[in-house]
């Protein structure tokens, strides 16, 4: 993401830097592919075979959902984005990530996060990338 905003001269998906909007922006876009992508891609792929729940694995899945879509959900009631109140580029990196959360039913009681899907889906940006596929 960071390389294909260094190609344009808008940086409008990015806070300006040394700004606590830009600190928040970094740790969310990492947050994305990081702490959340792990046990959300671990959780599908572990669907794909017979479990019963009881594996080390599964435990520290369980508790990584948990403890991620708290604090997501948390975030989320305190401000608009996840930079703050402008949207930007790690918008896009945990939206794709909440998506899929949402198809395997972890946004249960996160009103939260449910609350900003439905937002980020009726942005015009959204819905003409949407129509891409």
């Amino acid at each position: 993401m960071e390389y294909i905003i260094n190609q344009g001269t808008s940086h409008q998906l990015r806070p300006d830097k040394n700004t606590a909007q830009y600190y928040q922006y970094l740790e969310w876009s990492h947050f994305a592919e990081g702490s959340l992508a792990l046990p959300v891609i671990s959780l599908l792929l572990m669907q794909m075979e017979p479990r019963d729940g009881n594996a080390p694995l599964d435990n520290y899945i369980a508790k990584e959902i948990a403890l991620d879509f708290s604090y997501i959900d948390d975030t989320l009631g305190k401000q608009v984005y996840f930079a703050g109140e402008a949207f930007s580029a790690a918008d896009i990196m945990m939206t794709i990530m909440l998506e899929i959360a949402d198809k395997l039913k972890l946004l249960h009681n996160k009103n939260n996060i449910k609350d900003y899907l439905a937002n980020i889906q009726q942005r015009q940006a959204y819905k003409i990338a949407a129509s891409h596929g």
